[in-house]
């Protein structure tokens, strides 16, 4: 799909497509530690999250960050990961790796107002 719009704060990063629409693992390779930005596409049907916070260490970034195609706006999530080779297990479900920030880099979570114009989104689901 194609993005239509961008949290200015997400501008120049450089994504990463992902062919596969079966999840499974992603292998990435650092210089140096850093945040990876990852952008979920929320599914309705299903019950359970792509992200266990009991397994994995995700931190929400921000609300409404990227909007493509008809799908809702997705959710960034940070993921810290330390230099060399690492390995994640992303699951099922779609995702857009939307690029890498330095590891001290801090973010507030918080709601891409740009996005949001139309009144504050209802974030039940964050709670399911």
């Amino acid at each position: 799909m194609t993005i239509r719009a961008l949290a200015p704060e997400l501008n120049g990063l450089r994504g990463i497509r992902i062919a596969s629409r079966e999840g499974g693992t992603l292998r990435v390779k650092l210089e140096k530690p850093a945040q990876m930005l990852v952008g979920f596409v929320r599914d309705a049907s299903r019950k359970e999250s792509v992200l266990d916070p009991e397994t994995e260490q995700w931190n929400l970034v921000m609300l409404n960050a990227v909007t493509a195609g008809k799908l809702a706006p997705l959710a960034v999530w940070a993921k810290p990961l330390p230099a060399g080779e690492n390995e994640l297990d992303m699951g099922k479900g779609a995702y857009v790796v939307l690029g890498f920030v330095p590891e001290d880099l801090h973010m507030a979570p918080h709601v891409n107002e740009a996005q949001s114009a139309g009144g504050a989104e209802n974030l039940d689901w964050m709670f399911e």
